[in-house]
């Protein structure tokens, strides 16, 4: 009986250390996470997916987009890939964007293609003469197949936010040349959400075939499996899109879109067990 009793005690003994361990685990410290991030339609009922499942969210529109920069890196980097990038964008062009957009080219500096514009006519005809300044050398100026300055140019580009919610769109293969620390109270502003689109292929010395992401001739071409941190850290802050593009397919059904369906900057509270954790917008 002695033994017996001193089983039980052992056994209760051990009961109550795992129900305490796991009462412990199941109260996980829970943090208030805000976001910004952009939603398609304009004044809709939305909730939050983390994760891929449904949380109890607090879900406010910010402001709805009120004009577009598509934003082009035209550094050296860029060149074996530009002009099929500026087709792609001139095939995705909708009959008529929703809110007026402009296209910019840079690289240590900026330059405007087209000013604010719902034509989809001006807009096409600004890539039509960036094909042709491509395709006769360039223009030989600091905004065309030099060293990047991204992060200068989008502190360029704030100034266009100050009064109406501007989606800078960034094509870009994420490489910058300057490796000062990025000072993200410069970049970032409250009427800017910022897209990045990085090409996920690049090469130096190859030549490559686009479409299917393939090396044809020569060596350096690799997929960028990690796009750049701090311009991705910017999208998050921001509340932009973050696409790791590699057919064009897919780059070209983003611009579409996009340009289709400006949207709108949401923001979202809500508790969570791990603030990293993938989060999306859900109609309700």
């Amino acid at each position: 009986m002695t033994k017996n009793r001193a089983v039980l005690a052992l056994s209760m003994v051990l009961l109550t250390g795992w129900s305490a361990n796991a009462i412990t685990f199941g109260q996980m410290p829970m943090v208030t996470r805000q976001e910004r991030i952009l939603g398609d339609r304009i004044g809709s009922s939305y909730g939050i997916l983390e994760g891929g499942a449904r949380v109890k969210a607090t879900v406010t529109q910010v402001k709805p987009v009120e004009q577009v920069v598509i934003v082009l890196d035209g550094s050296g980097s860029m060149v074996p890939i530009y002009a099929r990038i500026v087709e792609e964008l001139r095939k995705a062009l909708p009959s008529q964007t929703a809110v007026p957009t402009a296209i910019a080219r840079f690289s240590a500096q900026k330059t405007f293609l087209q000013d604010f514009t719902t034509s989809r006519a001006a807009l096409d005809e600004a890539l039509v003469r960036e094909q042709r300044l491509w395709s006769s050398g360039g223009s030989g100026d600091a905004t065309m197949k030099t060293t990047t300055d991204l992060y200068g140019v989008l502190a360029g580009l704030k100034d266009i936010s100050q009064s109406k919610m501007t989606h800078f769109i960034i094509i870009t293969d994420g490489n910058d040349s300057l490796n000062d620390r990025v000072d993200l109270s410069r970049l970032v502003g409250e009427n800017m959400v910022v897209s990045y689109l990085n090409w996920g292929y690049r090469s130096f010395s190859a030549r490559v075939d686009e479409a299917n992401a393939v090396v044809i001739t020569g060596s350096g071409s690799r997929k960028m499996d990690v796009p750049n941190v701090t311009l991705r850290f910017i999208v998050r802050k921001t509340g932009g899109d973050m696409v790791n593009y590699t057919d064009w397919k897919t780059f070209g059904s983003y611009i579409k879109r996009r340009l289709s369906q400006a949207g709108a900057v949401y923001q979202a509270t809500w508790e969570s067990a791990n603030p990293e954790i993938p989060f999306s917008l859900s109609a309700k």
